[in-house]
């Protein structure tokens, strides 16, 4: 089947999906785009076309392109500063280069090579009028490199552990993921010896704050993507490196009160996601994270940590979510908007790289 084929979305209910039993379609919910704030009105991504050529792509949300603008190779994560139309993409891990681009139109604005020595891990954001990119060494060991909007290098800054990966703005802090995985090209070194980490930095001075790590028991728990929400809470997406017939909890949360802990230990849930979760989002009310490998969108509540919904998508990764509503990017040629309980199809002539951003 092509990627651009449709596809049939379906919501599963947690008994359903764990018993492999009969699943129903949910009919397509196009007027819900619509709920979606009127400052939030494109998507923004990287992705295949239909002649094979990698592109920076916007679309808004009712699926039209905006533009569709050539780059030189697969890209990462994507971010967007808003109040001076910029956006941010960094090439995947093993990078060599990143792009700030004008959001509005797509417009390349600086090609940032990565220094010698290093290479980009596929994250950056916006902080202080700078770029903060995560990259590592030939060791893996993490660096936080910081450039100018116009690509010179500002600073290299070392960072406590292995094989960084996400990096976001949360209130005075800049928080950064450390997968704890040595690698070479895409081979991983250390699995028996990984330490993973979750570490916040002072957004004015790049000073160190904290640096907090799950129980040894996860150390194979490789922390991979973030989000953070109005109050500050921070939710961790996690990525297992062990055997694949376990199925570990992959979400832990932290708060200013509470440290980095796993939610729902033990629990079955987990089973679907094939110990692999590729974005997260969190709100007031929902944690909401994608599963590429187990063709999931998982959405939790907040407080007390229940699995509300589970939806089947192909290959689904890229995720944002505005409000109540959740618009998801996949490789197989569609996007999707969905809340917690309904879920809408969007056919799509990209095959949409592992993330995207709401403009």
């Amino acid at each position: 089947m092509s990627p651009w084929d449709l596809i049939t979305l379906m919501a599963i209910n947690r008994r359903d999906f764990l018993t492999f039993s009969a699943l129903a379609s949910i009919p397509l919910l196009m007027g819900h785009v619509s709920q979606i704030k009127p400052n939030a009105n494109k998507i923004i991504g990287t992705g295949i076309n239909q002649n094979n050529q990698r592109v920076l792509a916007a679309i808004d949300l009712q699926g039209n392109s905006l533009f569709k603008t050539p780059i030189p190779d697969r890209c990462h994560g994507v971010t967007v500063q808003h109040s001076d139309n910029l956006g941010l993409v960094v090439a995947r891990r093993p990078g060599k280069f990143a792009i700030v681009f004008n959001s509005l139109t797509g417009e390349l604005i600086a090609d940032i090579p990565a220094p010698d020595g290093f290479i980009f891990y596929g994250h950056g954001v916006f902080s202080n009028g700078h770029l903060l990119i995560t990259a590592g060494n030939s060791h893996s060991d993490g660096y936080l490199l910081v450039f100018s909007i116009n690509g010179k290098l500002i600073k290299k800054l070392s960072l406590p552990g292995l094989g960084p990966h996400e990096v976001i703005a949360n209130k005075d802090e800049i928080v950064v993921a450390l997968g704890g995985i040595h690698t070479q090209g895409r081979e991983k070194l250390n699995i028996g010896s990984m330490k993973p980490s979750l570490i916040g930095i002072d957004a004015q001075d790049l000073s160190l704050k904290w640096q907090e790590r799950l129980p040894a028991e996860f150390n194979q728990l490789s922390i991979r993507h973030l989000a953070a929400n109005s109050k500050g809470d921070i939710a961790v997406a996690c990525q297992y490196q062990g055997e694949a017939i376990e199925s570990p909890a992959l979400i832990a949360l932290k708060s200013k009160n509470s440290p980095l802990q796993l939610i729902n230990l033990g629990d079955d849930q987990w089973l679907g996601f094939k110990g692999y979760l590729g974005s997260i989002r969190l709100t007031d009310k929902h944690i909401i994270a994608t599963s590429p490998r187990g063709h999931q969108i998982g959405i939790w509540n907040h407080q007390t940590h229940e699995l509300i919904n589970q939806f089947a998508v192909k290959d689904v990764c890229a995720l944002d979510v505005q409000g109540d509503v959740i618009v998801a990017g996949t490789g197989s040629g569609s996007w999707i908007t969905a809340s917690t309980h309904q879920i809408a199809h969007v056919k799509s002539d990209l095959v949409w790289d592992n993330h995207w951003t709401l403009g």
